[in-house]
Parts: C-alpha cells; sequence; structure tokens
C-alpha cells in the first residue's frame, strides 16, 4: 500500500512539475504551444490523483482495483476480447499500409476507400463509412487508437461479451463519422479513425458504473473520465484536424447502451473475494 502512495505521489508531483515549467515557458516566450502542453501535462496530474483518492489510497480500494485486474487476467472472455481487438488492430495497421505501398500515398488510399464526404453523400458510397474508419492519418493517430482500445476492449468484451462488445462497436463506427458529416465544420472534407468507436466504449464503460456501481473496482470510472478527458482535449490542442463531432456522438452513443444494457455479470469484485477466501 504504501508503494503505490509513493507512486501515485510520485507521478502527480512528476506530471505537475511538467505544467508549472511549461507555464512559466509560455508566459517568458509568449507562446500559446507551451500553455496547450501545460493544460494537457495538468489534466494528466489531475487524473492520477483523483484516481488516487477515489480509491487507491485505502486498502480496501486496492483490493477491488487488483481483484479487477486479476479477473481481467484470469478469466477467460478478457483475454479473448484482447486477441481478439489485437486481430483486428493489426489487419487495419497491415491493410493500410500494404494499400499505401500499393497506391503511393495516403492520400490516394482515402480517395479510394476513405470517408470522403462528397464520395458518401453524392455518389451514395455508403460502404465508404466503414472501410474509411480503419484508416488513419499517421502512426501516432494510429497508436493512440490502438492503446485506448487495447485498454477498454478486453474490459468491454468480458462485461458485456463478444456479440454486445462488437454491436457497441460497430455503432460506434457508423454514428461518429455520420455526426461528424452533419456537424462538422465545413472546411474538412474526409475523416479518418476509430476514435468514435473507441469512445463509445469508455463511454459505455462509464455510464453501466453510473448504473450499477459494483460493475466496475471503487474509483475506476472517475479515471476512465480522466482518461477520456485527456484524450479528447489532447487532440483538441494538438491538432488542427480534430473530428469533435464524431468524438461526441461516439461518447453519446456508448452512454445510451450503457444506460439501457446490462452487463453480463454484475460484481467481480465479490467474486473474487469469495475465492480468494476459498482459497485460504
Amino acid at each position: 500500500m504504501d508503494a503505490v502512495r509513493r507512486s501515485c505521489r510520485l507521478a502527480v508531483s512528476s506530471w505537475t512539475g511538467f505544467c508549472l515549467v511549461l507555464i512559466g515557458l509560455a508566459l517568458m516566450t509568449r507562446t500559446p504551444r507551451y500553455a496547450s502542453y501545460a493544460l494537457l501535462f495538468g489534466l494528466v496530474a489531475a487524473t492520477i490523483a483523483t484516481d488516487y483518492f477515489a480509491a487507491l489510497r485505502t486498502a480496501s480500494g486496492i483490493g477491488e482495483r487488483a481483484l479487477f485486474f486479476r479477473w481481467m487476467q484470469t478469466a477467460a472472455a478478457p483475454r479473448v476480447g484482447l486477441v481478439a481487438w489485437s486481430l483486428l488492430l493489426g489487419l487495419s495497421g497491415a491493410t493500410q499500409l500494404l494499400l499505401q505501398d500499393r497506391l503511393g500515398s495516403l492520400e490516394s488510399v482515402v480517395e479510394q476507400y476513405g470517408i470522403v464526404y462528397s464520395e458518401v453523400l453524392q455518389q451514395g458510397q455508403w460502404w465508404r463509412v466503414l472501410s474509411g474508419s480503419f484508416l488513419h492519418a499517421g502512426l501516432a493517430h494510429y497508436a493512440n487508437n490502438a492503446m485506448l482500445l487495447l485498454f477498454t476492449g478486453p474490459i468491454v468484451w468480458g462485461l458485456f461479451g463478444a456479440g454486445r462488445s462488437l454491436i457497441i462497436f460497430a455503432s460506434g463506427t457508423v454514428v461518429g463519422p455520420l455526426a461528424q458529416m452533419a456537424f462538422g465544420t465545413p472546411e474538412f472534407d474526409s475523416y479518418l479513425g476509430l476514435s468514435s468507436p473507441v469512445l463509445a466504449m469508455f463511454g459505455l464503460l462509464i455510464a453501466s458504473a453510473w448504473r450499477n456501481p459494483r460493475v466496475l473496482p471503487k474509483g475506476f470510472p472517475l479515471t476512465l473520465i480522466g482518461i477520456v478527458t485527456v484524450s479528447v482535449v489532447g487532440a483538441e490542442l494538438l491538432s488542427e484536424r480534430v473530428a469533435s463531432s464524431a468524438h461526441v456522438a461516439g461518447l453519446a452513443v456508448g452512454v445510451l447502451f450503457g444506460l439501457r444494457v446490462p452487463t453480463l455479470a454484475e460484481d467481480h469484485r465479490v467474486s473474487g473475494a469469495a475465492s480468494r477466501r476459498g482459497a485460504v
């Protein structure tokens, strides 16, 4: 427990220190970019601090978190989910690389298979809504979505099962681009990435925990909210081409599902505790 406390304090102190340094640089150089980084680092520090005060400062909170992730490591469903999402990401990434090598550039791939608004709306090529979401603007874009999906995907697969996981993923994949085309800024003519279904996964978990607090360990929903905030705000601050409407739509889809769809198992903390007592 003391080790967890020291780790959290060190992490919060480090991120806060980075934030203060960047604020100083922003004031001295009058560079807005430094202020953006400072805000982002401050949000990371706030997320870690919130996680600590909401759960990890007590033995019971640490125990709940440990039991939950033990279930993640030992139960079949989350492990199958991890393999399934990894295969999906690997296949989509490899396919994009092959297409770029064949066609010569990302722009050519997007023109052929991406979500180009004019092709979808005027030519009726609605299949692009699915194919184009698996294309990414670059390695950083792909890596960010991949890490977030591999974090939430196995949890959703374990709590909701394969069928519901794929339904929520597909719903976010479709609704996000449609919302971006309908409500996004007019200077963009295409859409890329899996941000919308990934945020749908986060929304699903957060809303499910609000409906039934026993689904996730103590404090974990706040951590998910913090990760979503860092991800969305970071994208807005660090990129000029952000599909804000798609992000909001994906998150909203997940929340709606989470408020309506029950989980397959309601309390892994209790089951984990029971199995631990039985082993003793």
